[in-house]
């Protein structure tokens, strides 16, 4: 039995959320001290280490004060919902068309 490649990170990437704002108040958000994940992502050319380190609203009468919002930037790269903590991206170019 052949055993498994380890994959080492060659670079790090941390994803803070777009917004600045709360969605419901308005308010700045400050950013959580842990991150809401952290995944191992393989390309073609490159293995990264992808995390997500989540924003709240300070505000704790606000409607979304309970809510964590996350980098869809991050989630674009590192795929949200699989299973396991090795995810393969593979990035094609758009498909050019031609009308004849």
């Amino acid at each position: 039995m052949r055993t498994p490649k380890r994959l080492y990170a060659q670079q790090r990437l941390i994803y803070q959320p777009e917004l600045l704002t709360c969605p419901h108040c308005g308010d700045l958000l400050v950013l959580c001290n842990s991150l809401a994940w952290n995944k191992t992502v393989q390309t073609l050319d490159r293995v990264l280490s992808v995390a997500s380190r989540p924003g709240r609203c300070p505000n704790e009468t606000c409607a979304g004060a309970r809510l964590r919002l996350l980098s869809a930037a991050a989630q674009r790269l590192a795929l949200p919902g699989s299973v396991s903590k090795v995810e393969m991206a593979i990035f094609t170019p758009p498909v050019q068309r031609h009308s004849d």
